[in-house]
């Protein structure tokens, strides 16, 4: 019969591929709409060009309103796409921090009595970054944990330490508002 700490190691691996996956689908999200976002404001710019040189014919305008529109929606759900799976991601991470602890690994008697002399880093008193157990005890509960990376305002605030979902968060703005200022040009031209 496998002990418990055999299966907490199991699981942490099992966990740790998971999340891996979910990184995985984060930059997949991003590559995607990023790349059939810029994709259609370029069209719509060109159009906006063709229709100004050639004297605005209707068709190309009436086409040309329908783009940033499909831009404005196509940025929003990759929007919702990237926070979904970023707070998969930061479920998985607080799970995987949670069976860290159950073995032992943020303790400071991890290190064994080794001689801080013959650490790699002779301050540190456990395995990880102090930096990353402070965020640990930061927060109550794993759902306040998540809930504080998902606050982009927040995150954007703290000086070096915005997370991944604030930064690419303000991607996805800047991409509805450049559709939006394309659809306001286009509906002058």
């Amino acid at each position: 019969m496998p002990s418990k700490r055999n299966e907490l190691l199991s699981l942490l691996s099992t966990f740790d591929e998971m999340r891996r996956s979910y990184e995985g689908r984060l930059w997949d999200t991003l590559k995607y709409f990023t790349t059939l976002i810029t994709a259609l404001l370029s069209v719509s710019g060109g159009m906006v060009a063709l229709a100004l040189t050639q004297g605005k014919p209707i068709g190309i305008v009436k086409i040309a309103s329908v783009i940033p529109i499909l831009g404005i929606v196509l940025a929003i759900l990759g929007y919702v796409n990237l926070q979904r799976e970023y707070r998969r991601t930061m479920e998985i991470q607080a799970i995987i921090k949670k069976l860290e602890y159950a073995l032992g690994l943020h303790d400071k008697s991890f290190l064994g009595n080794l001689p801080s002399q013959s650490r790699t880093f002779m301050k540190d008193e456990t395995l990880f970054p102090d930096r990353w157990l402070k965020d640990d005890t930061s927060t109550k509960s794993s759902d306040d944990w998540i809930e504080s990376k998902m606050s982009v305002w927040h995150n954007l605030k703290r000086k070096g330490k915005a997370t991944f979902f604030a930064v690419f968060s303000i991607l996805f703005w800047i991409l509805i508002v450049l559709n939006v200022v394309m659809l306001v040009i286009v509906l002058l031209v």
